[in-house]
């Protein structure tokens, strides 16, 4: 399909949290679609999960689309043009999530967990580094983070000015025990 009606299109857990979305993105979004209609230049990518139509990419606009629809401002069967992927792992629809957003300030430590997944379901850090255009030390730095301790992890997700990320990055390559577990005295 080209377009989808706005509810027959389903959102599912991905790699950004949606407490993490651009609150301010998602307003001018919603004054933009209010103004001049869904820009058709810019489709929301979806697949299909479990026999429903699923957003790969664009969750920003359709959050803005279905607030908008939520406040009556939009009809319930508002169309939203589309583009239809169907991707060969679940790896490669990750990996389109995480090429869409690099135009726009994502989270260390969202891009960790994604460079995470992957890893754990069989990329090496040069597949992903190939796969989503980035160099291979960029993606070992945020592989990194995984390795920190759940409170250190969180305050890089916050931003906390109290471990800077080039700090946490270092931490997680080299502060890892035999094991691999996180060395808390770090």
């Amino acid at each position: 399909p080209t377009q989808l009606n706005a509810s027959d299109i389903q959102t599912i857990e991905q790699y950004t949290d949606k407490k993490d979305y651009d609150k301010e993105e998602i307003e001018a979004l919603k004054n933009k679609i209010l103004e001049n209609g869904f820009d058709p230049a810019y489709p929301i990518m979806v697949d299909k999960q479990d026999g429903k139509w699923t957003v790969v990419a664009g969750h920003h606009r359709m959050e803005a689309v279905k607030s908008l629809i939520e406040n009556n401002q939009l009809p319930a069967d508002f169309k939203v043009p589309v583009i239809s992927k169907v991707f060969a792992s679940s790896n490669d629809r990750l990996a389109a999530q995480v090429m869409e957003n690099q135009r726009r300030n994502v989270l260390a430590t969202d891009e960790a967990k994604a460079y995470g997944k992957m890893l754990k379901d069989g990329w090496d850090a040069q597949k992903i580094a190939k796969k989503i255009g980035k160099k291979v030390g960029q993606v070992n730095k945020r592989l990194a983070l995984n390795n920190l301790s759940k409170d250190l992890f969180t305050l890089v997700s916050k931003k906390d000015k109290a471990l800077p990320l080039g700090v946490a990055e270092v931490l997680g390559m080299f502060g890892v025990n035999d094991d691999g577990s996180p060395n808390e005295g770090m």
